[in-house]
């Protein structure tokens, strides 16, 4: 219809915000398990000791992986203080739980201060 407003979904999926934190003087976070939900996105904190993030991934919640693509690279996200990484949720749609790392497996990078990341997850079909 002309001139009326626009149509608005009745029904949203909504975020599921999990919280990956880390302890001073750490490069790896605690595991955040994600059941069925895949991970969109991550909030970076107003904290942040310079790194960007590579990952951690388990089915079972117990044994963890390093998560490298098909070409034998490491996933590596680009992060920096203050800011919102969108990502790929195909990709985590096979996780169940997760570590983050702080740096690169080779070069891990300790977190000066306790800081915590926001994972924005949302239930995957």
């Amino acid at each position: 219809m002309r001139g009326s407003a626009p149509q608005k979904a009745t029904t949203m999926a909504l975020f599921v915000p999990l919280t990956a934190a880390f302890s001073a003087g750490q490069s790896l976070s605690a595991a955040v398990g994600l059941g069925e939900n895949a991970l969109h996105g991550i909030l970076m904190p107003a904290v942040w000791t310079p790194a960007n993030l590579t990952f951690q991934v388990s089915v079972d919640g117990v044994n963890y992986f390093e998560l490298f693509d098909a070409f034998g690279n490491e996933i590596t996200v680009i992060a920096d203080a203050g800011r919102y990484v969108q990502l790929d949720p195909v990709v985590w749609r096979a996780v169940n739980s997760l570590i983050i790392r702080s740096g690169i497996q080779l070069q891990p990078v300790a977190q000066v201060s306790a800081t915590a990341l926001i994972l924005m997850t949302r239930i995957s079909y």
